[in-house]
């Protein structure tokens, strides 16, 4: 008989919003602003955290100097244009996108084939939602990650999901010394409490766009967001023969 690991990897979808869209969520209604929309809002209203005037930006162009030096060690400066600004992906400006918060928590192994452990986010993730006095946000908890994304591939749409990676977009994006283009999972820093997982549709979509998934009642739950912070205790059995 295989033996059990010592610990348990188990991925969690968060979704918190306004409890009057709660059922549509439940009912299977994955709701989806294009990244046009999250750019337009921290341009247009100054609104950072949802806005986010970076989505679909290949390169953020800060500074226009450029130097070529002779083997002599002279130096003349050229001036470039445009001037500083953010270079769009203008294809994936218009891909709608469902965002929530990813996680994924260790369980540990008790006895009789069952792992236990603590599902909490950070108070910072949450304090937009918890400072509301009158309980205006909710959160919907996604506890079975693998059928909630079969879901998915099941419309049979072209899409990306996974979690979005932190990084500080002040500076170049340089990988093993070459310059890189930022895609649609990376962000910058200022958002890494966020915890951003995504969905990513590669479809042309220039209003809000609604993917129909069927209801996730089963695949789900949901709790005040305030709950979130202490947390709750998860219990997960699995069988032997279940672990790869």
């Amino acid at each position: 008989m295989m033996e059990l690991p010592k610990t348990l990897e188990f991925p969690v979808i968060i979704k918190i919003l306004k409890k009057e869209f709660v059922d549509d969520l439940l009912d299977g209604k994955l709701y989806m602003n294009n990244l046009k929309y999250f750019v337009d809002l921290e341009k247009n209203t100054g609104q950072r955290g949802v806005g986010d005037i970076r989505e679909a930006s290949l390169v953020n162009i800060r500074k226009h100097e450029l130097f070529i030096q002779y083997d002599s060690g002279e130096e003349i400066k050229i001036d470039l244009k445009p001037a500083p600004g953010i270079v769009y992906n203008k294809e994936a400006l218009f891909h709608p996108v469902f965002c929530a918060v990813g996680k994924i928590f260790s369980l540990e192994y008790k006895d009789n084939n069952k792992y236990v452990g603590n599902i909490s986010l950070p108070e910072e993730t949450l304090k937009d939602f918890i400072s509301n006095e009158a309980g205006e946000y909710k959160a919907v908890v996604i506890f079975n990650y693998i059928d909630f994304l079969e879901r998915i591939n099941n419309k049979k749409i072209p899409a990306k999901t996974g979690f979005i990676k932190y990084r500080d977009m002040k500076f170049p994006n340089i990988i093993d010394g070459k310059l890189c283009s930022d895609d649609t999972y990376t962000k910058d820093l200022r958002f890494r409490n966020q915890s951003e997982y995504r969905i990513e549709l590669f479809i042309h979509s220039e209003e809000a766009y609604v993917l129909d998934i069927g209801d996730i009642r089963k695949l789900s739950f949901v709790m005040d967001c305030k709950k979130l912070v202490s947390g709750f205790s998860v219990t997960e059995t699995i069988e032997p023969n279940e672990v790869m």
